[in-house]
């Protein structure tokens, strides 16, 4: 076995000190999330939607940079997970992600949509989603049940656990977008996600259908940090973040955020 040189051996320390310095000091958050129209998604290779609005203008003010990407769900989690990176929009409370995720505590104590957390920025609205020309019957949660429909769930999503208990006939998606067209092409009997974004990919696919029933579940959406992330002084900026985010919905920009994309503002969306 041949002896290591001092040479040789300086060369490996300063690459290694390199490669953590750089680590260190990486100058750019890196947001990741799913396309959730209208709260996240592109549009011309753009990010755009109502939490992209509040990110940019918030980190903006921080002179924070940042980069933007949005991909399938699952995979956007593992990054936060693996601290690939570093904030994610569109994210409730479980007792899982936050492991790898720095909640705030206001995002674990929820208890109703009356007491909703001040960082709030969404509430997950569950529906079932059927084809126009579909003559199913969907009146009741019994009814899916004996009819042993096939229903479409999307792989990451947190749907209510008091859904399980109901022995749905679940088959699962990657993506809404795929759960739409399986639906569309009758791979599934009924899609059960939420009710703005779903709309609006079924809205932009031109496909006819509709929603049925509504799920009595309502859950607060966060942007979020992630616990594994590098990133220097990422609790300081997670900080002033919540600390702007918090500025900006007194000021009304939250509601005049879903006025724009939505057509209605926060509070009547969710009959607040």
């Amino acid at each position: 076995m041949k002896k290591i040189t001092p040479i040789i051996l300086i060369i490996i320390v300063t690459i290694l000190l390199l490669a953590t310095i750089t680590t260190n000091n990486q100058k750019e958050l890196r947001i990741v999330g799913a396309e959730l129209p209208p709260f996240e998604y592109y549009e011309n290779k753009q990010a755009q939607g109502i939490h992209i609005e509040i990110i940019k203008e918030i980190l903006d003010k921080l002179e924070v940079p940042y980069t933007i990407e949005l991909m399938e769900w699952d995979d956007a989690l593992k990054k936060m997970k693996s601290g690939d990176a570093e904030i994610m929009p569109s994210v409730l409370y479980t007792k899982e992600r936050s492991s790898y995720i720095n909640y705030l505590d206001e995002h674990k104590t929820y208890t109703g949509k009356e007491n909703l957390p001040k960082t709030t920025l969404w509430l997950e609205n569950y529906i079932f989603f059927k084809k126009t020309d579909s003559n199913l019957d969907l009146s009741s949660v019994n009814s899916i049940v004996e009819n042993n429909y096939r229903v479409a769930i999307i792989n990451g999503y947190h749907y209510p656990k008091e859904l399980y208990s109901e022995h749905f006939n679940f088959y699962s998606y990657r993506t809404a977008k795929e759960a739409i067209e399986g639906l569309n092409t009758n791979e599934i009997d009924i899609l059960l996600s939420d009710k703005f974004p779903t709309e609006k990919i079924i809205k932009e696919m031109n496909l006819n259908i509709n929603p049925s029933q509504e799920i009595s579940y309502f859950a607060p959406n966060f942007i979020v940090f992630s616990k594994n992330s590098k990133y220097k002084n990422l609790d300081k900026i997670q900080e002033k973040f919540y600390e702007k985010l918090i500025e900006l919905k007194n000021k009304n920009k939250h509601e005049e955020l879903y006025q724009k994309y939505i057509g209605e503002n926060f509070t009547k969306t969710y009959n607040l």
